[in-house]
């Protein structure tokens, strides 16, 4: 479904009213070129890759929204990577305080101890 999505954003942002045209889109796909085999009406954006791997996902992502935010100062990716990572490491322990299981969280759930280990420094422990 992402191809019918992306089209529909597509379309909102091109012919629909103000908020629609005021957003913005980044098109990410794990291998150049790719797209084209499934989307082809694809040709003239600035689709990116990010070699399937989460260290490239966030370089792109991270890239894009640097160049969106002029003048603003963004952490590199090599270190949110390395943060992600350390909070990946750091999620059994924050299952443990909920009695949840990682495997089975919610995207809420997962969301809220995010959040949880980002306000308190479970870097340290």
């Amino acid at each position: 479904n992402m191809p019918l999505e992306l089209g529909i954003f597509m379309g909102c942002y091109e012919f629909g009213a103000k908020p629609q045209n005021e957003k913005r889109y980044l098109i990410l796909d794990s291998e150049d070129f790719r797209y084209q085999a499934f989307i082809s009406d694809l040709g003239g954006q600035d689709i990116k890759s990010h070699g399937n791997t989460t260290g490239g996902m966030i370089t792109c992502v991270r890239a894009w929204l640097g160049h969106k935010r002029r003048g603003t100062s963004l952490t590199h990716g090599s270190y949110l990577e390395d943060q992600y990572h350390q909070f990946l490491s750091a999620l059994p322990k924050l299952c443990e305080d909920y009695s949840w299981t990682p495997d089975e969280l919610s995207f809420n759930e997962y969301c809220s101890l995010a959040t949880s280990w980002l306000a308190i420094d479970y870097t340290t422990t």
